[in-house]
């Protein structure tokens, strides 16, 4: 978006004082008029707008994936700019919240549960879809912040399927294939992530109850699936939203079995939209 679109505007200038200045507009609180835009809020949005589990307003979670796609090419082109020494979003725990908030939403070790204007009927995506987003916030949380970075690290290695090959960082980093050997190493000391186990995320207003899991069974190479889940939305996010709020999910064996309809055929005020996708009377209740 317009922030991470000045980001690269300032760093590429690279002229005192006026890139600091720009970069510095970035974070400042915006008075927004029909001509004018005093700053880029990306300070008060982390502040009061994302729960402290990661997410923003948006009661969907692929919309609220859209804050994320947008924040950290901003947050990786500053972390890549050493002469500015003001404010760093990779040290903002909202933001590393928002890093490490995807693993905690999984279901099934498929995606996330269809919630608001989000996926499709009976389907699963994983998120994040964009590889940058792990890289990134590996690279630049590795050192600063090694639990979140123990996180990120597991859940793309769960992401990609344990094969790293094609993963790297970006142009600008020294031996840009050494993600694969620092994330297997991670791996190989402290395990996968366990997907397994109940979440609570009452910031954002969803529990998930986990049962069974994903086994090789014995003497073969065939995986079971005894995976299960009930899950409860609560949240009280306005935006991309339905008359969803307290809907009771039910996953097991590989299949959504109380599926929402996901994303709406028709939008705006369609009358399908309204009466029917977007109403209590089509969720599980």
């Amino acid at each position: 978006m317009h922030q991470s679109a000045l980001a690269a505007a300032a760093v590429t200038l690279d002229t005192q004082p006026e890139t600091n200045q720009m970069i510095d507009w970035i974070f400042r609180y915006s008075e927004l008029t029909t001509v004018s835009n005093t700053g880029g809020e990306v300070n008060r949005i982390l502040v009061n707008e994302v729960s402290r589990d990661g997410q923003g307003t948006e009661s969907s979670p692929t919309y609220n994936r859209g804050w994320i796609n947008n924040l950290t090419d901003a947050a990786a082109i500053l972390a890549r700019y050493p002469e500015y020494d003001g404010m760093d979003i990779y040290g903002n725990p909202k933001y590393i919240g928002m890093l490490q908030s995807f693993p905690y939403m999984t279901i099934l070790r498929r995606g996330v549960p269809q919630i608001g204007d989000s996926g499709s009927y009976a389907g699963y995506g994983l998120l994040p879809d964009k590889d940058h987003i792990m890289v990134d916030g590996f690279k630049y949380t590795r050192d600063t912040n090694p639990e979140a970075a123990k996180e990120i690290a597991q859940h793309m290695y769960f992401v990609k399927g344990g094969n790293l090959d094609g993963i790297h960082y970006d142009i600008w980093t020294r031996n840009p294939e050494s993600i694969a050997d620092e994330v297997e190493e991670i791996i190989d000391t402290y395990g996968e992530w366990d997907y397994d186990k109940s979440t609570a995320l009452t910031g954002y207003g969803l529990n998930i109850l986990r049962g069974g899991t994903l086994y090789e069974s014995s003497g073969t190479d065939v995986m079971r699936d005894t995976q299960r889940d009930f899950w409860i939305y609560y949240g009280g996010a306005k935006s991309h939203r339905k008359n969803d709020t307290l809907t009771l999910g039910v996953d097991a064996y590989g299949i959504s079995i109380s599926s929402g309809l996901g994303y709406p055929e028709d939008t705006g005020s369609d009358p399908n939209r309204v009466q029917w996708q977007n109403a209590t009377l089509s969720h599980n209740t």
